[in-house]
């Protein structure tokens, strides 16, 4: 009796587990966000080095960014198209990915002043009037 128990709920465990594993992923709207503002970072890229652009599958630049939160092409895919159905989410989402870049874009440009003040300080006769 105690055998078929335990086979009975090994049983159910695996039934459970496959049933998991079918259900659609999606992404969540907050890593959505971290996704494409690596995606229009590696876009950037390809617009400063036109040369590498036409040599680039765009699913083989994207799929490593993809893989970076743990997702695939099919994962984002499917998302973005259940995001379209609600507009202001989907809005929000591409504001918040605004708004990393430009959270990095100020931390560039942080870092890019204080390259300079060292410069500066280091050799006083680069100094601007």
């Amino acid at each position: 009796m105690k055998r078929r128990a335990v086979i009975t709920l090994a049983a159910a465990a695996l039934v459970m587990l496959s049933l998991g594993s079918c259900r659609e992923r999606y992404i969540p709207a907050s890593k959505l966000s971290r996704i494409y503002a690596d995606m229009l970072m590696a876009d950037q890229w390809f617009a400063s080095n036109p040369a590498e652009k036409d040599v680039a599958d765009t699913s083989l630049v994207y799929e490593p960014i993809f893989r970076k939160y743990g997702y695939t092409t099919e994962d984002f895919n499917r998302t973005v198209s259940h995001y379209l159905y609600n507009p202001e989410k989907y809005r929000r989402i591409m504001v918040d990915a605004q708004e990393i870049l430009q959270k990095r874009l100020d931390k560039l440009k942080e870092q890019e002043d204080e390259c300079l003040e060292r410069e500066l300080f280091s050799d006083p006769s680069r100094a601007v009037d």
